[in-house]
Formats: C-alpha cells, structure tokens, sequence
C-alpha cells in the first residue's frame, strides 16, 4: 500500500513522508498541504488498492509535512560548531558573514565558541545563520572578549555563553579531540580548512611565528600555510585543523586571518591564521576542547 501511496508524488499530490505507526495500526502520510482533494484522493487509492484494510476501519492518518532539505556550512544549526556560518547585523536589514572557530572555555570556566576578532568589539551581536527580523533573530551571543588588535598574538574573539549548545565539532562531523601548538606545527605539517564560504581547503604550514600587519594592526607570532583552494572574504575564523590516521578525528590549530599574496613568493597567496596557543594567550582560555 505504501508504495501506492508514494505513486501519487508522480501525480501532483505533494506526500513528503509515509511511515507505520505500529501502536495505532496506521499508516502516516505527510502532506505539504492538508488539502481536502489530496486527502480524499489518497483514501480512494487505499479503497481501490487495498479494499481489506479499509474494511477493519480508517487505515490513514494525515499530518503536514514539510519537505526536508540538506543542512549545509550556511543552515540553522541546532548546536554550534566550527565551520558554519556566523554573522554580525549591519543594519537596514544587512549583515556581515564569518565562520565559527571552535568551542572553548574562559580561564573561569564559561563556555563558548572562538571567532575571528576583527568582526567586532565586545558587545557586538552574533547571529547564527544571519540576523532575521532586523536584527531580533537567530542571535546566539554576544562578544565578550577581544582586546583591541595590536601587537596581539591571535585575531580572535570569545563569544560565551551562547543561546544554543556548543559542541566539539568541525563541520561536517569530524570530531574535536584535542588542539595543536604552533610549536608542534613546523614547516611541511599538513592541515585542513573548513570555511563557510569556501569550503574544505588542504595545504602545507611554510612558515611560523610570522608578524602580519594590516589595517587592523599588527599581529605576532602567526602562521603561514599554502591552502588550496584559497580561502576567501566570509572564511574569517575558519577552524585550521590536523589529524593523524583518521580524517573525522582532529586537533584545532587555529583560525584564519588573511591571506597575503607577497610575503612568501615561492608559496604563492599563503593563508595567514593564529595559532590556538596565541588565541589562548590573548584571550585567557583553559587549554584544549572544554
């Protein structure tokens, strides 16, 4: 009966979900629209089809159902995690994109996510995906600690105590298991990216403790790494990653910076992040995964 049922997708009656509801003895069908037609044209199959089950009684039972679709690194996320889009409110209904770091914990044990510091100063609001309603929705915290962004070790920023769960997670399941020094990370180490606008990038480390200065200061002791592909404007924050002998188990490195297109000739445009060591220093965070 139920592949009868599913049959009527091919005929315009819109059924997103069929399934057995063993306590009750029925079969559940999910409409995007409980419209009279679709319902009545439904229990006429079932009659014609299957003429024995409508003799016991109503076999049916009807629900909306909204049609599902695939999260993606830009979706509502129920739990926050690195990789995913975060935004900030520009006003008359604009905003501005970056991508989630990773969870950590303050040096006094409140909990949160890493964020690049150069999407604002504390107090600014942070929305998960993007703002809604000019501003009243989707907030998931405020930033609560970013020195300002001179002769700093990281660019980064600590969002706590955020209105949904943090997990310890880079997109799109691999599981964080501990982080990874700039000192453990020397020239030739392999490490991932995963930024909300671009995507999975892979590279080499070509350099560290390099002093990276532009028009928000300068920063110290930060990281070089040839990444393909290149990441991009919105990638601000992405999670910079490694793993051993399996890809869904990683250590945080740090978060992206900039690119710099001169500084390493050799290595092309090289991705600039801060080390989860110089994150640390600035922003007093206990060591490793919460």
């Amino acid at each position: 009966m139920i592949e009868n049922i599913n049959e009527l997708n091919h005929k315009n009656i819109p059924i997103n979900s069929i399934g057995i509801d063993e306590i009750n003895n029925v079969v559940t069908v999910g409409l995007e629209e409980l419209k009279t037609e679709y319902i009545e044209t439904i229990k006429e199959l079932v009659k014609n089809k299957a003429p024995e089950i409508t003799k016991k009684g109503n076999p049916l039972s009807f629900h909306r159902a909204s049609k599902l679709t695939r999260l993606s690194r830009t979706s509502w996320h129920p739990n926050l995690f690195g990789g995913i889009r975060i935004s900030r409110y520009l006003g008359s209904g604009f905003s501005e994109g970056s991508t989630l770091g990773f969870s950590a914990r303050l040096w006094d044990g409140t909990r949160g996510f890493i964020m690049t510091g150069h999407t604002g100063g504390v107090g600014t609001i942070i929305y998960q995906p993007i703002p809604t309603w000019f501003g009243l929705g989707n907030r998931v915290g405020t930033i609560d600690l970013n020195p300002p962004l001179n002769n700093r070790f990281s660019d980064a920023a600590f969002v706590g105590n955020p209105t949904r769960p943090v997990i310890n997670t880079i997109w799109p399941n691999r599981t964080i298991m501990g982080w990874r020094a700039s000192w453990d990370t020397p020239p030739g180490t392999f490490v991932d990216m995963e930024g909300m606008i671009t995507g999975h990038s892979w590279g080499i480390i070509v350099a560290r403790w390099y002093t990276h200065t532009d028009t928000q200061g300068t920063l110290l002791e930060q990281v070089a790494a040839a990444l393909h592909p290149i990441p991009t404007f919105g990638d601000s924050g992405a999670p910079i990653f490694s793993w051993e002998s399996d890809p869904n188990r990683v250590r945080v490195c740090g978060v992206v910076v900039a690119i710099n297109h001169t500084a390493f000739p050799n290595h092309g445009t090289v991705t600039i992040y801060s080390p989860v060591d110089g994150i640390q220093r600035d922003l007093t965070l206990i060591w490793g995964p919460p």
